[in-house]
């Protein structure tokens, strides 16, 4: 469930404060990978679509164990809490999966 956000987990330690919720401030509770638009690429265009997150939960704390994030967590910290985080992806062929970190971190590393 969508509890907000302190930090952006893949931008860690930039501060994104959401409170109570994300979807209360901006009326959704995912992000968008942007780069997919600001590019132009359609379904057809992605060399591996079913690889390639588009929609994703803003805060892998909301579905794994542990506290949100903070932008004083050091290094330790945030591996230690972010190893038991889960996030809710939806990939550009249009399943969903929920991903461990590990996974959601492979998903930002394909190439569009």
């Amino acid at each position: 469930a969508d509890q907000g956000t302190k930090v952006l987990d893949n931008h860690f330690p930039d501060v994104f404060v959401t409170n109570p919720s994300l979807f209360g401030m901006y009326k959704s509770s995912y992000l968008f990978r942007t780069e997919i638009a600001f590019n132009h690429h359609s379904q057809t265009s992605l060399q591996t679509p079913a690889e390639i997150n588009m929609m994703f939960d803003a805060a892998g704390h909301w579905h794994g164990v542990g506290r949100a994030l903070e932008a004083n967590d050091d290094g330790n910290t945030f591996f230690g809490l972010t190893r038991d985080y889960r996030y809710v992806t939806l990939f550009a062929d249009f399943h969903a999966k929920s991903l461990s970190r590990g996974a959601y971190d492979q998903a930002w590393a394909k190439p569009l």
